[in-house]
């Protein structure tokens, strides 16, 4: 019976540690990220460029823990496939080029605007480590779309998001020449399967030449412990209540 007890004990105990570890493994909103919500940048005024060229079709990122692609059509002039977007004053997409009825996301004025045609492929990444195999990482994000100024017609926009290995697509926004789709908040589950890896956003829209512009802000993220964590997690809570009747009945 002492060994029992003592059984019994043990294995409450290593259940309110996997407790414990499962909750400390759980970061707090945006933990995971870096500078999610583009704030940090070295542009000063609005429309400066997400990427520039260095002399070839390499992009350097002027947003703080991003990094930038522009498939070769990176620039300081002309046409650049990504921008980054301040709201103050409505103006500058693109160099001098504002944005059609724009509005300022939920989480501010400073924004991510990239040229979703798909002449140039145009995305946005962050390196992410200290993943936990089997894990889920749930994303949120906010979306809008809008089109540049002196352009028109209808155009489509959306994001396409990768995270290990698996890749998933936002609702498709439509907006109406010279419109602006108000923004929405989109979530996203992945499962880690391995510990380090990249989360992407390509900006995908409709036609070419639109240009469809694709919004993105307010960034989070949160992790879900694989369910095998929530197994023992459930074996400690039976085991607990059953230690401590057992030692109750035992003293009497």
């Amino acid at each position: 019976m002492k060994l029992r007890s003592s059984a019994l004990i043990f294995l409450s105990l290593v259940a309110l540690s996997v407790i414990f570890l499962a909750a400390a493994a759980q970061p707090a909103q945006g933990g995971i990220l870096t500078n999610a919500s583009f704030e940090t940048t070295s542009l000063a005024s609005p429309g400066g460029y997400i990427c520039q060229t260095t002399g070839n079709s390499t992009c350097i990122s002027n947003i703080a823990g991003w990094s930038s692609t522009c498939n070769g059509n990176c620039g300081t002039s002309g046409t650049v496939a990504s921008v980054l977007y301040n709201g103050t004053g409505g103006s500058a997409f693109n160099g001098n080029r504002g944005l059609w009825a724009v509005s300022d996301s939920p989480d501010g004025n400073v924004y991510v605007a990239i040229d979703g045609d798909s002449t140039y492929s145009a995305s946005i990444s962050q390196a992410l480590t200290g993943l936990t195999i089997g894990d889920t990482y749930t994303f949120t994000f906010d979306q809008a779309a809008a089109q540049q100024n002196g352009t028109n017609g209808a155009t489509t926009e959306q994001w396409q998001v990768s995270f290990s290995g698996q890749t998933q697509t936002s609702p498709m926004m439509s907006d109406l020449s010279h419109g602006f789709v108000a923004w929405s908040q989109v979530t996203m589950s992945f499962v880690a399967t391995t510990t380090s890896t990249s989360l992407t956003f390509l900006a995908l829209g409709t036609p070419h030449g639109g240009p469809p512009v694709v919004l993105l802000d307010g960034l989070t993220a949160t992790e879900t412990p694989e369910p095998q964590t929530y197994a023992l997690v459930g074996l400690g809570l039976i085991g607990v209540p059953l230690a401590l009747r057992y030692r109750r009945r035992k003293s009497r």
